[in-house]
């Protein structure tokens, strides 16, 4: 299973070779000989689904341009992480120094240096003040998803690898679990898009109190009821706070308007979209597009610089070698992209639809705006929308808030520009 893992996320690359290494380490005391079949037979099973991938992809003759994509990225490390600390470091020292103090109770504990009772109490207390930071980090920001409050996952690994690091001091051993999760906190950093850990978030939080109360002394005598009901009372303040962050999440969909503004079904505009409901702009929008398609029909077909939804949606071939023109996406492949378009004018046949406006901006416009004449461009960066255009010979089109370029299919199958 772990072999099939980098086809659903690229980042994940490193799962299979930490499966292996969990493998081997887990094992019981055996002869070399046998660890290396057994290596060898886990290499060969986890490399089955990678294999399919490839050959299905050259089959199809993709192979050269999955290279090309592959090759050309620009790559990431997780830089992510850096950043997220170098602006927020504050939240994980105030940890630190509670870890410290706990370390701290407790060693007195142990060595009777303060009364038990009082010593036990301090360190539960200071374990939910721990608590408190650590569900802050996450629910203060109301789990944010996009903008600039969306890096509370990336600051939960580090919340976490602090706590790893202060088990092993304090306990002279580490959480297999916990270093799992680590590292695939830093895999889902890896990201062109969306470089935070948000996505494992809620496992990062778990991890990180399961090792923060696991150590915790345990009350005795008169002093465990009163503890175990002010625990319960900070789980029920702690779930409820949950709830409540999730409500207000609920209401601030992805790039999207809240559920009572989600009044339209795609289902009647795109079929394979099903019931999925959105706001009345970005469906005008959708409608827009698949009603500019159907008028204008061609073999090949691209929008630019989103809406990598259409091809397998609207079962059409795509013109170009990307779907999302989203810089970090063809990285040093833009000279590709355009040699591409110069091919496509040459070979005709083909609808390059390009934008006025992000599908990201959408919810936020009363109206979706009429395409102006020049040629104007929804762009991330790197304007490689315009020098495609550049490319393009053939009949200028404009559908609302689309302009375009369309060859249509010449009625005696010759190329239009040959």
């Amino acid at each position: 299973m772990l072999g099939a893992v980098p086809l659903m996320k690229q980042s994940y690359f490193a799962a299979p070779l930490l499966g292996l290494v969990w493998l081997l380490v887990s094992l019981p005391a055996m002869a070399m000989r046998e660890r290396i079949r057994i290596a060898i037979t886990a290499l060969a099973t986890g490399a089955i689904p990678g294999f399919l991938y490839v050959a299905v992809v050259a089959w199809a003759g993709g192979f050269r341009a999955m290279l090309d994509q592959i090759l050309g990225a620009r790559p990431v490390w997780g830089d992510a992480l850096l950043q997220a600390i170098g602006t927020r470091y504050g939240r994980v020292l105030d940890l630190g120094v509670l870890l410290v103090a706990v370390t701290a109770v407790d060693m007195a504990a142990r060595r009777k240096i303060l009364q038990t009772g009082l010593a036990i109490g301090c360190s539960w207390a200071l374990r939910a003040v721990a608590t408190y930071v650590i569900l802050r980090l996450a629910l203060g920001r109301q789990l944010t998803w996009a903008g600039d409050a969306n890096d509370w996952g990336t600051m939960l690994v580090w919340v976490l690898a602090v706590l790893v690091l202060w088990q092993g001091i304090t306990e002279r051993r580490a959480s297999g679990a916990a270093l799992a999760l680590l590292v695939l906190g830093w895999m889902t950093t890896l990201s062109w898009g969306y470089p935070n850990a948000n996505l494992v978030g809620g496992s990062l939080a778990l991890a990180a109190l399961t090792l923060l109360w696991e150590g915790a002394p345990r009350p005795v005598g008169a002093l465990a009821p009163p503890l175990h009901a002010a625990a319960l009372a900070v789980t029920v303040l702690a779930f409820g706070w949950t709830v409540s962050v999730f409500s207000i999440a609920r209401a601030h969909p992805y790039y999207d308007g809240p559920p009572e503004g989600m009044t339209t079904s795609l289902g009647p505009i795109v079929p394979a979209f099903g019931a999925l409901r959105t706001n009345p702009r970005t469906a005008a929008s959708v409608a827009e597009l698949v009603d500019c398609i159907r008028r204008h029909p061609a073999r090949r077909v691209t929008v630019l610089p989103d809406n990598a939804w259409v091809y397998p949606a609207l079962e059409v071939e795509n013109a170009l070698p990307l779907d999302w023109f989203y810089p970090p996406e063809f990285g040093a492949g833009r000279q590709r992209l355009i040699d591409a378009a110069a091919r496509l004018n040459r070979e005709g046949d083909y609808l390059v639809l390009f934008q006025s406006v992000l599908g990201f901006d959408l919810v936020r416009l009363d109206r979706i705006p009429e395409a102006r004449r020049r040629r104007e461009f929804a762009s991330y960066a790197g304007g490689v929308e315009r020098a495609i255009s550049r490319r393009l010979h053939d009949e200028n089109i404009t559908c609302g808030s689309l302009k375009g370029v369309w060859a249509p299919r010449a009625a005696d199958g010759v190329p239009p520009n040959e």
